[in-house]
């Protein structure tokens, strides 16, 4: 099932995590085994919903396939993928902070 991500949040810039979680749980709704989405009038992704939505798309039971995104688009999402999860990162020692 193809599905149009613009059309379907009614956003051109995704810059909210809960953006993610709406537009996996609008496809859940769906009965699909496999969907496509595309990215054709997406201009701008912020990395808190690039992470969320990688996030997401790793726990859906359904394949998902991604097009038509511009390179700014995929250039954040390789990105996101990039960074360290919060469970990855180690506290060697706590900060000392000082007041002059």
């Amino acid at each position: 099932m193809e599905v149009k991500v613009a059309k379907l949040l009614d956003v051109r810039d995704l810059a909210l995590r809960s953006w993610a979680e709406e537009l996996f749980n609008s496809l859940a709704e769906r009965k699909s085994k496999v969907f496509v989405l595309d990215f054709s009038d997406i201009e701008f992704v912020s990395r808190s919903f690039a992470h969320e939505y990688l996030k997401e798309k790793q726990a859906f039971g359904a394949r998902i396939l991604e097009k038509k995104m511009n390179a700014n688009v995929k250039q954040m999402f390789k990105l996101a993928a990039q960074l360290p999860s919060k469970k990855n990162i180690k506290i060697v020692r706590p900060a000392i902070i000082h007041s002059l």
